[in-house]
């Protein structure tokens, strides 16, 4: 009987342990392109508003999307341009008013937008392999985003293209 009750005491121990390795987050993999998120992210990938991104994952006012754009869809000559021509691309096509920077090896770019909910703080990574470019942006309430960026940041630079 002591036997029994040590293997439950040891096994439940080890179960214990296994289930405090976990750190909250998932994997999200979409058309080429993976990003670790808090667990608690919602895929909204299939809401209408979401209609033109690869993927959109959301939790209260705050939210993940990424697009892919392949190198042969662009016009001619613009598929072979490099990843730093690729943002600037990304932020004059969509009449943004800020900068491209570089940080922690990535292109990125922040901006504002009003929306019903209040105003909205983006933070975006541009990607590249030999077949596609990514765009992979987060959202804030921008109230809240200084307590959120560095969760943003690291969900943000957490992306790999494969």
């Amino acid at each position: 009987m002591k036997r029994i009750f040590s293997l439950i005491l040891l096994l439940s121990l080890c179960m214990g342990l296994l289930c405090s390795c976990t750190d909250g987050y998932q994997t999200v993999e979409k058309n080429g392109l993976s990003l670790r998120l808090p667990g608690y992210f919602e895929d909204r990938s299939a809401e209408s508003y979401a209609a033109g991104y690869d993927f959109l994952y959301s939790y209260g006012g705050m939210g993940f999307l990424g697009i892919r754009e392949n190198r042969s869809d662009f016009p001619e000559g613009y598929g072979v341009m490099d990843l730093e021509a690729y943002g600037k691309f990304v932020i004059y096509g969509n009449g943004l008013s800020c900068q491209l920077a570089k940080r922690d090896g990535f292109y990125t770019f922040t901006y504002q937008k009003a929306a019903p909910e209040g105003d909205l703080t983006y933070v975006a990574i541009v990607l590249e392999n030999r077949d596609a470019f990514f765009t992979v942006q987060a959202y804030c309430l921008s109230e809240f985003y200084s307590d959120n960026a560095s969760l943003i940041w690291n969900c943000l630079t957490s992306a790999k293209v494969q």
